[in-house]
């Protein structure tokens, strides 16, 4: 899936690169943007807060307001992490666990045009969804090892992407 979201307000496709603890995202803007027409840079490194320490980045997106979304993977510390479009610490959510707002292996991310993001889950074996402000508004998907899966089910899901229709496309 091609990756988008916005830098000073521009459109622009996104590529994320991950070490083990720092993320760099490079933004390059749609199309000839005057003063945007090379790739920008924004690295994020959380910091020496335990609280917004990057563990093991897996999943990055970007929100339509520039924020950028983390999923941090880490056993036993698994949670989202979100960052300005300047790559300053804003907030975090999710707790290890397989409950309502609790994350396990937390690897692919998007985030709707509406704010919501959607957060693939590799050991929960689902897709749970949040509001901006990191609440669990739903989750669906089943655990499913037999072959042939059933509808909704998944085995090692990874990414996910949301398609233009709206629906939400799932790697498994």
């Amino acid at each position: 899936p091609v990756n988008t979201g916005a830098i000073n307000g521009v459109a622009a496709h996104f590529t994320p690169t991950f070490t083990e603890t720092s993320v760099t995202v490079g933004f390059t803007p749609f199309g000839f943007q005057p003063g945007l027409n090379m790739t920008q840079q924004v690295d994020i490194n959380a910091g020496t807060a335990p609280e917004c320490t990057l563990n093991s980045p897996e999943g990055c997106a970007v929100a339509p307001n520039g924020d950028i979304y983390i999923s941090d993977n880490a056993s036993g510390d698994e949670k989202i992490l979100v960052f300005d479009s300047n790559g300053n610490f804003v907030s975090q959510f999710g707790a290890t666990g397989s409950g309502p707002g609790q994350l396990d292996d937390p690897r692919g991310i998007v985030v709707a045009p509406n704010g919501e993001i959607l957060v693939i889950e590799n050991d929960n074996r689902r897709v749970q969804v949040f509001s901006a402000a990191g609440t669990s508004l739903l989750t669906f998907g089943t655990a499913d090892d037999t072959a042939p899966y059933s509808d909704g089910s998944f085995d090692d899901p990874l990414d996910l992407s949301l398609l233009a229709n709206g629906d939400i496309a799932v790697v498994d």
